[in-house]
């Protein structure tokens, strides 16, 4: 079944959205909450998140997330990305690391944190790694009915994006099709 999970930028009118098709099938969407405009980015397939532990940076510019996929021999690879939004593609990753409490985030001053130093990539410029520090996590996470920029009350029901009680966007219809057929 569909879901949607947001997360609202602090410094900007930008949310993103994480939309799940299925247990391991993922679309990231960016909505300028105020031009109330949407840009569909990319999916990801085969693997597993826990929507609690992605974030957004307070800038709304880039994208924190951990994921776990099945690879060769049954055996689980797991990794801490950040992307540009509205995609998935790393503009760093861990190599592989040993799940969960290896985590990936932003702090309120929108440097990124991780718990080690695993990383593959270098940050890019714009973006600086700072110890893990619980207290200053930022996460733009929101789990419960919120307000937008504009004061606005934002709701989810499953697949639809609600705004003071109306219906935004419905994803409930819209499927996940391969690019190439299988």
């Amino acid at each position: 079944m569909t879901k949607l999970y947001l997360y609202q930028a602090r410094d900007a009118p930008l949310i993103a959205i994480l939309r799940r098709q299925s247990k391991t099938i993922f679309e990231l969407i960016t909505w300028n909450t105020e031009t109330d405009t949407f840009t569909r980015g990319q999916w990801l397939k085969h693997v597993v998140m826990n929507p609690k532990y992605l974030s957004i940076s307070p800038d709304g510019t880039h994208f924190a997330y951990f994921y776990s996929s099945l690879k060769i021999h049954d055996k689980w690879s797991s990794h801490a990305v950040i992307s540009k939004l509205p995609y998935f593609s790393a503009t760093f990753h861990t190599k592989e690391h040993n799940g969960m409490w290896d985590q990936i985030s932003f702090d309120i001053d929108g440097n990124f944190m991780h718990t080690n130093s695993t990383l593959d990539k270098k940050a890019p410029s714009e973006l600086n790694q700072v110890l893990w520090n619980k207290d200053k996590l930022f996460s733009g996470f929101q789990s419960e009915p919120f307000n937008d920029s504009q004061g606005r009350l934002i709701t989810t029901d499953e697949a639809k994006l609600l705004v003071n009680g109306s219906i935004i966007l419905d994803t409930s219809d819209d499927v996940f099709a391969p690019l190439k057929p299988m």
